[in-house]
C-alpha cells in the first residue's frame, strides 16, 4: 500500500502544475468527486480516497489568501467589503487611495478608518505619533483624492494623518501677469477648485416658470444631447422630466434619484451612456463618486447651495480630455450670489448665456399646454394612490391654516 501512495504522489507531483492553472482543482473535495480528473486516473483516485485524501491542497480548501497590497476605492464600498465580503483580507497592504475624500472628513462615510483598523487588528490612537508607527503591526499610506478637499487642520485630523503633503491641481496656461512668482501662486490656489481646460461654463438669468423653455430650446433648437440635469429633489426631477417630455416628444427623457432601486439605477445609466437617453434628469445621488461615460451637457437647474455642489456637478463632464459644457440656470434674485461665490472659488472665467426673448413667446403656447398636460397626469396619478391625495389636502389645510393665523 504505501508503494501504491508513493507512486501516487510521484504522479500528483508531475501534473501538479497543470492543476495550479486550474484553480478549481484546489477546492476539488475528492469524496464528493466520481468524474475523473484530467491527467489522473480512476485507480489513483480511489487510492487517495481510501487513504483519507480528500483534498490535493489540505488546509487551503476553506481558507482565503489575499495578498493585495494597493487598494483603490471609495470609503463607502470599502466599509461594505470589510464587513459583508467573505475573505476580503487587507493584512499585506502598503497604499490605500481613497477617493470622496472630504466625504469621509464629513463624517458620513461609517467611520471607515476605524473599521479599517479593526479589521488590521490594531488599536486607535487620537492622534498619531512615532510611538504610534512603531506599535503598529503593518504599515500603509494613506492617498486621499477629492476635488474639494478641505485644508482645515481639525477636519483633517480625523483622518489621523502623519506628516501630510498637499497636491493641488493648477492651470499651467494661466497668464503670466496674475501671478508673479510661485509662492503667490501656491497661495492662490490653496483652497481654490480648478476645472479642466476642456470644460466650458456658461450661466442664464431665467425666471423659474421660464426654465423649462429654456432647456426644450436647448434640446430642440441647440441640438444639445446626453444631457445631465440636475434637480434640487427627486419630486422636482420627476415632474421636470415629464414636463420636458411634453415639451420635447420626439427625445427620450428620463428621471433618476435615490427612490430608485439600485438595479433600476444602474439600468437607467447604461441606457444614458449608450445615447438611448439624451437627457437624464436627477438630483446630486449621481453628483459625484461615479463615473457615467458620454456626458456632453451637464444643465444645473437651480445653483447649487455650496460652490463644492457646482464642482462636483460640473465634474460630470469635460473628462479625461473630453470637452463638455456646464450650463447653470439662476434667477434674477439668484445671480449676485451665484456670481459671489463664483469668484470666492476663483472661478472667473463663467461667461452668461443669453436666451433670445422671442423664444419665450414663440414656446409659450405649447408651454402651457405641456403644463395642462402635466397637471391632469399627476391628477390621475394621485387618485389611483390615495393616501398621496390625503397626504396633500392635509398639507393644503396645514398652510391655509398657517396663513390665516
Amino acid at each position: 500500500m504505501s508503494h501504491t501512495v508513493s507512486v501516487t504522489l510521484l504522479q500528483i507531483k508531475a501534473v501538479l502544475p497543470k492543476w495550479l492553472s486550474h484553480p478549481k482543482l484546489i477546492h476539488t473535495d475528492l469524496s464528493q468527486t466520481s468524474c475523473p480528473i484530467p491527467d489522473l486516473n480512476y485507480k489513483i483516485m480511489l487510492n487517495l480516497k481510501e487513504n483519507n485524501i480528500t483534498h490535493f491542497f489540505p488546509g487551503v480548501a476553506d481558507t482565503y489568501e489575499s495578498l493585495v497590497d494597493i487598494v483603490v476605492s471609495t470609503p463607502g464600498r470599502l466599509v461594505e467589503h470589510l464587513q459583508k465580503t467573505e475573505g476580503f483580507n487587507l493584512r499585506n497592504l502598503k497604499y490605500l487611495v481613497i477617493d470622496e475624500a472630504d466625504r469621509v472628513i464629513d463624517g458620513i462615510q461609517n467611520d471607515w478608518l476605524f473599521y479599517l483598523e479593526k479589521h488590521l487588528g490594531q488599536e486607535i490612537f487620537s492622534s498619531l505619533s512615532l510611538n504610534y508607527l512603531r506599535k503598529r503591526k503593518s504599515i500603509f499610506q494613506k492617498l486621499l483624492f477629492s476635488a474639494t478637499l478641505s485644508q482645515d487642520p481639525e477636519k483633517l485630523k480625523r483622518l489621523n494623518l502623519f506628516q501630510p503633503i498637499l497636491f493641488t491641481s493648477t492651470d499651467k496656461n494661466k497668464e503670466a501677469s496674475e501671478v508673479n512668482n510661485e509662492k503667490e501662486e501656491r497661495i492662490e490656489y490653496l483652497g481654490k477648485f480648478t476645472m479642466p481646460r476642456e470644460l466650458e461654463e456658461h450661466y442664464t438669468v431665467v425666471e423659474s416658470y421660464f426654465k423649462p423653455i429654456v432647456i426644450a430650446e436647448l434640446l430642440s433648437s441647440y441640438r444639445w444631447r446626453r444631457v445631465l440635469c440636475f434637480c434640487k429633489s427627486a419630486a422636482e426631477a420627476s415632474r421636470l422630466s415629464k414636463l420636458i417630455s411634453f415639451l420635447c416628444p420626439s427625445l427620450k427623457i428620463r428621471d433618476m434619484s435615490s427612490l430608485l432601486q439600485k438595479s433600476a439605477r444602474n439600468l437607467v445609466l447604461q441606457q444614458f451612456s449608450n445615447g438611448e437617453i439624451d437627457m437624464l434628469v436627477s438630483t446630486d445621488v449621481i453628483a459625484r463618486g461615479i463615473d457615467i461615460p458620454q456626458v456632453n451637457y451637464v444643465i444645473s437647474y437651480d445653483p447649487p447651495k455650496y460652490v463644492r455642489g457646482y464642482v462636483h456637478r460640473a465634474g460630470r463632464t469635460g473628462r479625461a480630455g473630453m470637452l463638455g459644457t456646464v450650463l447653470t440656470l439662476t434667477t434674477p434674485s439668484q445671480i449676485v450670489p451665484f456670481t459671489q461665490k463664483l469668484k470666492e472659488a476663483n472661478r472667473n472665467n463663467v461667461d452668461e448665456l443669453k436666451m433670445n426673448a422671442e423664444i419665450f413667446e414663440r414656446r409659450s403656447r405649447r408651454f402651457k399646454k405641456a403644463l395642462q398636460k402635466l397637471k391632469l397626469q399627476t391628477e390621475e396619478s394621485e387618485e389611483k394612490v390615495p393616501h398621496l391625495r390625503k397626504s396633500k389636502e392635509l398639507k393644503r389645510k396645514r398652510r391655509k391654516k398657517k396663513f390665516c393665523s
